[in-house]
């Protein structure tokens, strides 16, 4: 559908012609009025489309020919992929680098809705032992923890605190802050992102940037990592940010990337970021600059340990496996269970639950034992830990489409009571179970697609 056209701010437009000259200036200008670029980031390196095209510094990252329906391929609601703005997905190569040069076990991703980037830091942080990604609004930590179990990695965690509230002062080795911002780089993709830019909005963002900015320093601990990064070209929440940090002595910049395609080095004394630019990138806005936490002492606040938080969760007793036995890899034995019977695979430390004010997802969600049952949930498909000798249905595209919408099955077979793992295309997509004379549907109702 095309969008409405709207013009770019008169008082944006002069500072690109000021910033860049009228030659380049005028490129960066124009390249914002021309279609964007459609490209996803892939679970795995399977090909999902003919005359995919790799994003250069992110393998499973693709550009595609034309953008897809996405509510009507089954692939999507899967987790297969998720869409992407490719400039974005350099956080990638950055954090792959990072997991090179150190051991990077405790991450934290602090604005991490709808969790894209999150995403990419399971991807190239294998040896993580826990991610937490936290959001602070309650709607938007709803499709966090979506995207997250549609991923389906045991070292989730998903938080929905405020930044001050986070602990673990001084022991995380890699925190990253996509900060929120003046949405510059969406100018391309998202004409009405025009209309709400204002200057007052951009210093309104940079003030927010330097509170963040702030507590990433109270978290990260000497020798960790920062990553800073927003999709705006403002100088105030860019470069500002930059010389802020490395001003502070408490931070020392870290730059040892290869310049990819369509971005440029922004260089000020002590530092340099990478900038992806419209008019040279196949993507949209995005900068990034990487720092180090000098080896000195952090700046700590005094903590009270969550110790009831961190109690609600233990692990699942021998005679709650035995219900779950028909469900699950028995192989696997990194379920918990909480005081409301809801169990999760979660492999990483129970420490760190300490830490956090609110942890909203420990893990991913698997099932819950009601009535001395277990009854599955989503999140135990996407995690791969069921049971592979489950009864299963195979459907066509039609009948999965109309799984995803909530619908009932009514198949023309007469099926044994119990539960079903349906499957199109030979993946796992639902639960169902049989109920007399139908399939009853058990795929997520918040996850159901609204309109066909």
């Amino acid at each position: 559908m095309m969008q409405e056209k709207i013009a770019l701010p008169d008082a944006f437009v002069q500072r690109i012609m000021s910033d860049y000259g009228e030659v380049e200036g005028l490129k960066f200008l124009e390249s914002l009025d021309q279609a964007p670029a459609v490209s996803v980031s892939k679970k795995n390196s399977h090909v999902l489309w003919e005359g995919e095209e790799s994003v250069p510094y992110f393998s499973q990252g693709v550009y595609l020919k034309e953008r897809p329906s996405f509510t009507l391929d089954p692939r999507f609601h899967l987790g297969q992929y998720y869409p992407q703005e490719s400039s974005s997905m350099f956080v990638h190569r950055v954090a792959a680098l990072l997991a090179e040069a150190m051991d990077v076990e405790y991450v934290l991703d602090l604005c991490a809705a709808p969790g894209g980037k999150s995403i990419l830091l399971h991807q190239a942080l294998t040896n993580a032992k826990v991610i937490v990604s936290n959001e602070v609004q309650a709607k938007r930590n709803v499709i966090l923890c979506e995207n997250l179990i549609k991923f389906g990695s045991t070292k989730s965690v998903v938080a929905q605190s405020p930044v001050h509230q986070i602990g673990g002062d001084a022991k995380w080795d890699l925190v990253l802050l996509d900060a929120p911002c003046s949405g510059e780089g969406m100018f391309r993709k998202d004409h009405l992102s025009r209309k709400e830019w204002s200057i007052e909005n951009v210093n309104n963002c940079q003030r927010i940037q330097k509170e963040l900015l702030n507590e990433a320093a109270r978290l990260v601990r000497p020798g960790g990592y920062l990553i800073y990064s927003t999709c705006t070209f403002a100088r105030e929440e860019n470069e500002d940010q930059c010389e802020y940090l490395i001003n502070s002595e408490l931070w020392d910049n870290w730059s040892e990337l290869d310049l990819p395609n369509g971005a440029i080095w922004k260089i000020g004394e002590g530092y340099r970021a990478i900038h992806f630019l419209p008019h040279l990138a196949k993507g949209e806005g995005f900068f990034c600059g990487v720092f180090k936490r000098s080896d000195v002492s952090v700046k700590t606040k005094l903590e009270k340990q969550k110790v009831a938080k961190q109690a609600l969760w233990s692990k699942c007793p021998t005679a709650t496996l035995k219900v779950m036995t028909d469900f699950i890899d028995q192989k696997e034995n990194s379920f918990l269970i909480n005081e409301n019977q809801e169990v999760v695979a979660y492999s990483g430390p129970l420490d760190i639950l300490s830490w956090l004010d609110r942890p909203r997802m420990v893990g991913i969600p698997v099932g819950s034992i009601i009535k001395e049952k277990f009854v599955p949930q989503q999140g135990l498909i996407t995690s791969g830990l069921f049971a592979t000798s489950f009864q299963k249905v195979e459907l066509n595209t039609s009948e999965a489409l109309d799984i995803l919408r909530g619908l009932d099955w009514r198949p023309e077979i007469n099926g044994d009571n119990g539960w079903y793992l349906a499957f199109w295309l030979d993946q796992p997509l639902a639960w169902l179970k049989w109920v007399g004379n139908r399939f009853s549907n058990h795929y997520p109702s918040d996850w159901r697609i609204r309109k066909l």
